[in-house]
């Protein structure tokens, strides 16, 4: 199959990735660039596991083409936990370990 070769912004850092077009920006995330934050569940858009900021709005990654974040930024929980400050109120520590599920809709 055709690879198309692509500039991705993650978490502030340029990734180059030759990926074939039909992937998910979910599978390139966990699969090509080792961002496991970002999890695997209904691949449905219905549970919210694989949630990330894209142009600063939150989308599924699961039914997100790779290819439709070409220069645009993506923030991953990865990211989120980088930039986070570490004055981290209880509450938000206490959330963050919640199961995925839960977390996804909290952050």
């Amino acid at each position: 199959m055709t690879k198309v070769a692509l500039t991705l912004t993650i978490n502030g850092q340029r990734h180059e990735v030759l990926t074939e077009p039909h992937r998910t920006l979910l599978d390139v995330l966990r699969t090509d660039l080792g961002l496991t934050g970002t999890k695997e569940n209904c691949l449905e858009a219905e549970c919210g596991v694989c949630t990330v900021l894209l142009d600063g709005r939150a989308v599924n990654a699961c039914i997100l083409l790779a290819a439709q974040c070409q220069g645009r930024p993506v923030l991953t929980i990865e990211g989120l936990g980088a930039t986070a400050s570490s004055t981290r109120s209880s509450r938000h520590s206490s959330i963050m370990v919640r199961c995925s599920a839960v977390t996804a809709s909290r952050l």
